[in-house]
């Protein structure tokens, strides 16, 4: 089964590093925060399998999709040609359709990430993956 490209838009990085944060700060552990957003990448990745199978959501933007996590985030993401984008990773039940519906995100332009925007940027201790390249 073809897998399409998987990119994160930087605000969906930002999205990660606040959930790492925010879970290491109530669990106290690293190990516990890291894991967790590695099963949210882990996730990601499974939408390059089947990118469609996400709930449409042209009602906040067009083309826009989300898929739940856990019951305690939402990963909102775009399906551009051959590449899945996720845009954004909405946890702990904050309302991921309001910033869409009041304008503030507005998911129109997409570039493709490039090398961290600070040099040595890393979460949670190792370094981040900019991109996943499809599988052969």
């Amino acid at each position: 089964m073809p897998r399409f490209e998987l990119r994160y838009r930087p605000a969906a990085v930002a999205d990660l590093e606040d959930i790492y944060r925010a879970v290491l700060h109530v669990s106290t552990s690293p190990v516990v925060a890291r894991r967790y957003v590695e099963r949210i990448r882990d996730r990601c990745r499974r939408i390059t399998v089947l990118p469609q199978g996400g709930g449409l959501r042209d009602d906040l933007a067009p083309g826009l999709r989300s898929v739940p996590f856990e019951r305690r985030a939402v990963i909102v993401y775009r399906v551009l040609g051959q590449t899945v984008e996720i845009t954004d990773v909405f946890h702990g039940g904050r309302d991921y359709t309001a910033p869409y519906r009041h304008g503030v995100l507005v998911p129109n332009t997409f570039a493709r990430m490039g090398p961290p925007p600070l040099p040595g940027r890393r979460l949670f201790g190792a370094p981040l993956q900019w991109r996943t390249q499809p599988s052969p």
